[in-house]
């Protein structure tokens, strides 16, 4: 759940009770994963906040409301980059031969981090901001033509285990 989470989980704990979404009904309890754990935890104060996970790959939801396990999206997604998870970026880089991937990465999250504070006006960003020409070229190649998103993930999953 990288971005806006917070704010997200924030403004449904505080509004609890008072947001009726359809499929849910109206919203009374606000479960999130907990940091360094597998566990979730019913939101019980704002204090609750700062235990929250926002990283954590394997989970099945980001929250759950009201026993419901809901993916908090934000809109203007980029289908490129949504075919990684971000946890896996530096071994996908690596695997491709990509020039200093730890310093794409470094350049990538800070523009998420410019975008999510209001600081960027879109998310499309041009590559050249991350990537040399080759670089580029070499992930195109691999995302468009040679990776299916599911052999990317059978992949990354054969690789861990």
């Amino acid at each position: 759940m990288p971005g806006n989470e917070l704010e997200v989980c924030r403004f449904l704990f505080v509004n609890r009770k008072q947001i009726h979404l359809n499929h849910i009904g109206r919203v009374e309890d606000v479960v999130a994963p907990i940091v360094g754990s597998d566990r979730y935890r019913s939101l019980q104060s704002l204090d609750d906040l700062s235990k929250i996970s926002t990283t954590h790959s394997g989970k099945k939801a980001d929250v759950y409301l009201n026993d419901r396990g809901v993916s908090i999206k934000q809109s203007g997604g980029s289908f490129a980059f949504n075919r990684l998870q971000r946890a896996n970026l530096f071994e996908v880089y690596t695997d491709l031969g990509l020039t200093h991937p730890e310093t794409i990465i470094a350049k990538i999250d800070r523009e998420v981090h410019k975008f999510h504070q209001g600081l960027l006006p879109n998310r499309n960003q041009p590559w050249k901001t991350f990537f040399s020409e080759q670089d580029f070229k070499t992930l195109m190649i691999f995302l468009m033509l040679k990776a299916a998103p599911i052999r990317v993930c059978r992949a990354i999953q054969q690789n861990s285990s």
